[in-house]
């Protein structure tokens, strides 16, 4: 899609949402080189969406997850980016306060923030399932992988917090979702399973 010429403003929102997982899927796997390529083209085409001021809301939430993506490339960023990440989160939701994706970002924050600069899980818990609560109230389509990918931070998020009854209902209904969703069925599910037999 980046090779192309002739992308529609749709086509390149939806680029932008493919960077947007694929950095942070490759920070996940520590493959930091890849990381910084690709959210240096993702910045590249965020600041020409931000040019043509379309989808205003979505632009400043993808500015403050890319501040984020920045500090986790680099911790030390975190004075500079933390709190432009938060302005633009915030700016976002301004615009447009039930746009599902601004809330999960704003959630993300929380959560990642230390808690001697404001962040809480606690917080960061609420804002996911209001995203959650805003995507399936909306254009809800349950294949879409950011919405399979919301689920799995809100049971992973239950788990740290050792809620697992709260954390086996998000992990089945994503498994629901997406049958084939292999992280969740072949390793986050069955190690909840195992820490609740116990019980």
């Amino acid at each position: 899609m980046a090779a192309s010429s002739s992308l529609s403003i749709d086509d390149k929102m939806e680029l932008l949402n493919y960077y947007y997982g694929y950095i942070g899927w490759a920070i996940g796997k520590m493959r930091t080189d890849e990381a910084s390529q690709y959210l240096d083209d993702a910045w590249e085409l965020l600041e020409k969406l931000e040019a043509q001021n379309v989808y205003p809301s979505m632009t400043s939430a993808y500015r403050s997850a890319f501040y984020g993506f920045a500090i986790g490339l680099s911790n030390y960023k975190a004075p500079f980016y933390g709190p432009r990440s938060i302005t633009s989160v915030k700016k976002a939701l301004a615009m447009d306060s039930l746009n599902w994706f601004a809330t999960m970002q704003y959630a993300h924050v929380l959560y990642y923030m230390p808690e001697i600069f404001g962040g809480s899980k606690t917080q960061a818990l609420s804002l996911y399932v209001r995203s959650e609560q805003i995507y399936e109230s909306n254009d809800f389509i349950a294949g879409d992988w950011n919405y399979l990918n919301l689920l799995v931070t809100i049971g992973r998020v239950y788990d740290e917090m050792n809620n697992l009854a709260q954390a086996r209902r998000y992990y089945e209904k994503a498994m629901f979702v997406e049958p084939q969703f292999w992280w969740v069925k072949e390793k986050l599910y069955p190690e909840l399973l195992k820490r609740i037999a116990p019980q």
